[in-house]
């Protein structure tokens, strides 16, 4: 019996593992499809479009691509004609060149991956708010209650002596309904003040004195309210929702980025051992989980490919973008040695953000 619930188990895992796998290999496919549709759209040629990396298990060919779904279910590419210059073009092509067109539909071709990605990331946050948003910190605090979920460190929580688990009932003689959003609201209201805070632990109350801390800080209060599900809202509340928050996503990762940056601390940068790992929880622990992590990486997509690197979306509209200035191509050495420096740099990153992950499989846990 306890042979059994152990393959159980492993069987479980692995199938989280392959679920979280191909759903990250979708988005990049889906990324791929909006250049894809760009290049359509603009009536430049692509003669392959890959779902998928490594050897290919299934081709055929449609029109003028050839499509092909390979071995390793992560990622995918499309080819697009007189974009490698090295490369010789097929008969047909010369007047469907990507190289050809003016630089607006360059732009347009390359921003088409982006797009894609917000829209992804859009409708999986329109069908959430339909059926339901399940906890997060993106929504916090409007998915708060008034149960403390976390202390920090030398913060006026702590120094009042509030614990986890405490359930706060009123701010300033203010009840607060076991509403998270107005209990933040009070504190907020109230930051570098000296408050009464009213609590219930152990169906005691108490009432403490607390000298608020300032914004500057990010201790006005210390303490982390628990989270919870947001119930379902109509179609049309989600749609004018979904924007809000998907902007909202985008530009937190964007303030991450900074913070980390101007920190030089890339600790909590997660590599593809960890993105894995978390997606195939994510999965484990229900549909909504899921989608709502493949959303984030969707939009953690969409900034990477902003980077004005080379090797990215972002970074090839810049090149173009000064070619279009000079009136002439940019030399190929000169492009080659971008790229190479580029690629040295991120797979440098991704090697230690690899070996981060492992220490903290191995070692940490």
């Amino acid at each position: 019996m306890e042979i059994t619930s152990i393959i159980l188990s492993y069987s479980q895992q692995i199938l989280m593992l392959l679920i979280g796998i191909f759903g990250i290999g979708f988005i990049i496919g889906f990324h791929e499809l909006g250049h894809f549709l760009m290049c359509k759209l603009f009536g430049v040629s692509v003669p392959s479009f890959s779902i998928g990396m490594g050897p290919k298990l299934f081709t055929k060919k449609i029109g003028e691509t050839e499509f092909s779904l390979s071995a390793i279910p992560l990622g995918g590419y499309v080819e697009i004609a007189g974009q490698d210059p090295e490369k010789p073009t097929e008969p047909g092509e010369n007047n469907k060149l990507f190289t050809d067109k003016p630089f607006y539909k360059k732009l347009a071709i390359f921003s088409g991956g982006i797009i894609f990605n917000f829209i992804f990331a859009y409708l999986v946050f329109v069908l959430l708010f339909s059926v339901g948003m399940p906890k997060n910190i993106l929504s916090y605090p409007s998915n708060a209650t008034n149960k403390i979920s976390q202390i920090i460190t030398d913060s006026p929580a702590e120094k009042a002596g509030l614990k986890i688990g405490d359930q706060i009932i009123s701010v300033n003689h203010i009840e607060v309904e076991k509403n998270g959003a107005k209990v933040l609201e009070e504190v907020y209201a109230n930051k570098n003040k000296e408050v009464y805070l009213s609590y219930e632990r152990d169906n005691k109350q108490y009432t403490a004195q607390i000298q608020l801390g300032s914004l500057a800080t990010g201790k006005v209060l210390g303490a982390l309210l628990e989270m919870k599900p947001l119930p379902p809202m109509s179609f049309a509340q989600s749609l004018k929702q979904s924007f809000r928050f998907s902007w909202h996503g985008l530009t937190t990762i964007c303030a991450t980025f900074k913070s980390l940056l101007n920190k030089n601390n890339i600790k909590n940068i997660g590599g593809p051992i960890r993105i894995l790992s978390e997606t195939s929880k994510s999965a484990s622990k229900g549909y909504k989980n899921l989608l709502f992590l493949l959303a984030i990486i969707s939009l953690n997509l969409l900034f990477i490919n902003l980077l004005p690197l080379p090797i990215f979306d972002g970074g090839q509209a810049v090149l173009f973008g000064i070619e279009a200035l000079i009136r002439k191509p940019l030399p190929e050495k000169v492009r080659e040695y971008i790229a190479i420096g580029c690629w040295v740099l991120v797979l440098g990153l991704y090697l230690i953000l690899t070996v981060s992950d492992l220490w903290s499989i191995f070692f940490k846990h």
